[in-house]
């Protein structure tokens, strides 16, 4: 369990350290206040975020900006994806996958380990911890100060294997007015409290793998994609290369510019099911470096194919797109 702490904390680590780094960076246009430049005191700027893909929504006054990045952590590449603002004060989200933690593993001792770990990396002094929770996923918030005197405030959850990491920056206690301090904290609980997770994200199938589960109709197996697993009692099998015969446009993906900073290359190979009009209408990747997954599966959505026939008449299809990303 110490590995298991240790692991859990690194991760937690780099998260934060990564969203510190970009909130320097670059700072996302709050939305504009005519009223004067106190933009958290306009109601009308509190809007919702969401994210469909990381399953979460939460209430911020502006857009944030947003960033992708991979680490190495303990042997396994995670991909953090990252999100922050800064109007008068700092709004910093984070989350990710971690294949190694699952949540039922996580205990009591491991958040405690957590945040203590994490005061150590920053320098901080943790003034505060009490156990929480979203949607009967256990969770941490965290209230530290740094030696420069800024106040940090964060939530930390795991749901299956899946972190998620907000915080708020602002300024500390000494030294402040009694306005300003209530400020901080109004804003800061508003933001924090508002978090909200979109969908269970402990699903594992995706999106061809629940489609496939939740088909009424006929879908035809191309060639290379019928694994010896268990298919619906409606789905038909038709033996041939049905996709690599039929492709009629087969757009390029983009090179993430991340993927190009690491020097990510390789195959991707995705997954789709591709309807009786020859439009793909559900994608996943079935393999591929994490960094190139994404820009694949946006590409493989836009390919086209020509109608597949099954007794003469035409029929949805499960079939494979690869896509080769090789660095120059």
């Amino acid at each position: 369990m110490k590995c298991l702490t240790r692991f859990f904390a690194f991760l937690l680590i780099v998260s934060s350290s990564s969203l510190s780094g970009i909130a320097q960076e670059k700072r996302a246009t709050p939305p504009v206040n005519a009223g004067g430049t106190i933009v958290e005191l306009d109601p009308a700027a509190w809007k919702e975020f969401s994210s469909q893909e990381g399953g979460f929504a939460v209430l911020l006054p502006g857009t944030p900006f947003k960033e992708s990045r991979s680490s190495v952590i303990a042997g396994q590449q995670i991909v953090i994806n990252l999100y922050a603002l800064e109007t008068n004060l700092q709004y910093l989200m984070s989350y990710g996958d971690a294949l190694q933690i699952e949540e039922s593993k996580l205990t009591k001792e491991d958040f405690d380990a957590l945040a203590k770990l994490s005061a150590e990396k920053f320098s901080v002094k943790v003034t505060k911890m009490t156990e929480i929770s979203v949607e009967g996923h256990a969770g941490r918030f965290v209230k530290a100060i740094s030696p420069e005197g800024w106040l940090y405030r964060g939530k930390i959850y795991f749901v299956g294997k899946r972190f998620y990491n907000l915080a708020v920056i602002t300024p500390g206690t000494e030294g402040s007015s009694p306005e300003l301090v209530r400020f901080c904290e109004t804003m800061s609980t508003k933001f924090l409290d508002s978090f909200k997770l979109l969908a269970p994200v402990t699903e594992t199938l995706g999106e061809v793998d629940r489609m496939l589960r939740d088909a009424k109709t006929g879908v035809v197996i191309g060639q290379g994609l019928d694994n010896g697993q268990e298919k619906p009692a409606s789905t038909h099998t038709v033996s041939g290369g049905v996709l690599e015969a039929k492709i009629t446009s087969k757009p390029q993906p983009e090179y993430p510019a991340i993927a190009r900073a690491a020097r990510a290359s390789g195959v991707v190979v995705v997954k789709v099911i591709v309807d009786e009009e020859g439009k793909v209408i559900a994608a996943q990747v079935e393999s591929g470096h994490p960094l190139l997954q994404l820009a694949a599966v946006k590409a493989a959505r836009l390919a086209r194919f020509g109608p597949t026939l099954l007794d003469g008449k035409p029929v949805k299809v499960l079939g494979a797109i690869t896509y080769n990303f090789v660095l120059q």
